[in-house]
């Protein structure tokens, strides 16, 4: 057989061959992770800004840490409409947010060392094991001082 045309064989063999091999099959679970930790944020004039650094455990991802941070208007008080961005750690990787339009902390006391909030984000990847991460996820918590309480929770894809 000629060199080109052997050449032409094995390549057809390999594409076949490739063609025919599974495809990794994504994988799909439910997300509920709380984390407990340090917050601070700012308020001037009608913008606030916010972040937290926090640790907890969770489905999917266990032991973990999450960080995150947001800006925001006071178009409503006491409550503030927010977007932001944040991050799941763990050892099997990163699993990165950004939160959907509709999110809002509200300041539940006169002096604004206490509040809730809540929203939902969007998974848009990650490293480790949630390169590929998809999925949403609804967010709530709640801070008195400088302490932050969050919850996750959601499906994800990776």
């Amino acid at each position: 057989m000629e060199p080109s045309r052997l050449l032409a064989a094995l390549a057809g063999a390999l594409a076949l061959a490739a063609s025919a091999a599974p495809l990794a099959a994504a994988r799909h679970g439910m997300l509920n992770a709380t984390y407990t930790g340090r917050a601070s944020g700012a308020v001037s004039g009608t913008s606030a800004s916010g972040s937290a650094s926090t640790t907890g455990r969770g489905s999917l991802v266990g032991k973990s840490a999450f960080s995150g941070s947001a800006t925001g208007v006071t178009s409503s008080p006491p409550c503030i409409h927010f977007t932001g961005t944040g991050a799941i750690k763990s050892a099997g990787g990163t699993i990165n947010l950004a939160s959907l339009p509709g999110a809002s902390a509200c300041i539940s006391s006169a002096s604004g060392d206490s509040g809730s909030f809540t929203g939902k984000a969007k998974i848009s990847g990650g490293t480790g094991r949630f390169t590929h991460a998809r999925g949403r996820l609804s967010f709530s918590g709640a801070y008195v001082g400088h302490t932050v309480r969050i919850t996750l929770t959601g499906n994800v894809t990776y």
